[in-house]
């Protein structure tokens, strides 16, 4: 129903892409095995190994990119440019290892402007702070707008009146 052009594919073609997320590791009786099917018919191989290409450049195995995507079909979704980028902020500035990645996969594929590093610059100061573990650091970012505000910032507003400024700021809000 998501993707009736699904049912348009030669069948040859949607057979060895069957074959293909079978082998992946995909559950045939899961949703995920579904949306692993429709993600693989919707993306060119060459577009495929191009996005394989930027995650083994950040030094990510192929069974942790399977594994990624087995949990994730989205993630091959994003504009190489797009992914590149993420990879570079989660990877290279706050250090995320692909096993902390995959745990909030839904966070590298937020907008990093207007979501990402707005949250970075509260958490920054709570960190530095000794308000907030590093390991909590990825909740922050994938959890509900309404949620963030809550935990991260008017809690802590008695002590840091300044962090609804500061996160105002970077949304661009102020």
């Amino acid at each position: 129903m998501n993707n009736p052009r699904t049912l348009y594919v030669k069948t040859d073609k949607f057979s060895e892409t069957v074959m293909k997320i079978i082998e992946m590791g995909f559950d045939s009786l899961s949703l995920m095995f579904a949306y692993g099917l429709w993600k693989l018919l919707g993306i060119k191989k060459s577009v495929w190994e191009a996005k394989l290409a930027i995650y083994r450049s950040f030094g990510w195995l192929d069974d942790e990119i399977l594994s990624m995507f087995r949990k994730q079909p989205n993630c091959m979704t994003p504009s190489e440019k797009k992914i590149s980028t993420a990879l570079d902020f989660f990877m290279n500035k706050l250090n995320w290892t692909p096993a902390y990645i995959s745990k909030y996969l839904t966070a590298l594929f937020l907008s990093l402007e207007k979501r990402i590093m707005p949250r970075c610059s509260v958490i920054e100061v709570l960190l530095s702070k000794g308000l907030m573990k590093k390991c909590q650091m990825g909740n922050a970012l994938i959890v509900a707008e309404y949620n963030f505000l809550k935990n991260y910032v008017v809690k802590h507003q008695d002590n840091l009146p300044q962090l609804l400024k500061i996160y105002q700021t970077k949304l661009g809000v102020m």
